[in-house]
């Protein structure tokens, strides 16, 4: 899971020269980088590749186009880039500094290289456990509409807004037709897991070389099952 990568001072920034090296280290240690439809796919038929990995980018920041797009076009990889579709070529409002976003001729662009994939983040980047299901509804469906409508596409998956779910917004996501959707809780995914409540390793600027390989094979996760247990 990414956010950012460019050179802002957001915590959830990822420089571009370390963006580059991890990709790099994906593609000369032969990574399995798909789709999200792909490893939803994965699950359904009961088999996940080894070393199976999928990109995501929350929120469209405007430097995922300038920066990390580059990249992915380099290695033919894969990913899901989640839209606030309410500030699509306007700032973030959520974030401490306000960072430009994508701009709908950037979306486009990146959509046709059939390398990225632009799902939902709701249209406002609010908390959806705090507000009603109307209102929650709301907040989906003109996500998901705006989407299809621009890119001539269906959506058929989503993105939590700060991870914050319930199992009503599940139901919501279901009725409206999506697939799967992705949380912010760490760890590996497995043939077992709920399709509405995917786990994802979360890479920012405080995730050296070392670790991001440690989140790779799950070392990572190990360590904090067993911190956690003898903290416990």
């Amino acid at each position: 899971m990414y956010h950012s990568v460019g050179y802002n001072k957001m915590p959830f920034n990822v420089l571009p020269k370390d963006f580059e090296k991890q990709m790099d280290y994906l593609f000369k240690k032969k990574y399995n980088v798909v789709s999200l439809k792909k490893l939803v796919e994965y699950i359904k038929n009961r088999n996940i590749p080894e070393k199976t990995i999928v990109l995501t980018f929350d929120d469209g920041y405007e430097d995922n186009y300038q920066f990390a797009f580059p990249v992915l076009k380099k290695y033919k990889f894969p990913a899901t880039i989640f839209l606030v579709t309410g500030f699509i070529g306007k700032n973030s409002s959520w974030t401490r500094f306000p960072l430009p976003m994508l701009k709908i001729e950037q979306i486009i662009e990146m959509h046709k290289s059939l390398l990225i994939d632009f799902e939902p983040h709701t249209w406002s980047h609010l908390k959806l456990h705090k507000l009603s299901p109307s209102e929650i509804l709301e907040e989906v469906k003109k996500s998901k509409k705006f989407i299809e409508s621009s890119l001539n596409k269906k959506c058929l998956f989503f993105a939590y807004p700060y991870g914050k779910f319930t199992f009503k917004i599940r139901e919501i996501l279901k009725k409206e037709g999506f697939l799967a959707a992705v949380t912010v809780k760490e760890g590996m995914v497995s043939l077992d897991d709920d399709l509405f409540l995917l786990k994802r390793n979360y890479i920012d600027s405080s995730v050296g070389f070392f670790e991001f390989k440690g989140k790779l094979d799950g070392a990572v996760e190990v360590f904090d099952r067993i911190f956690n247990k003898v903290i416990k």
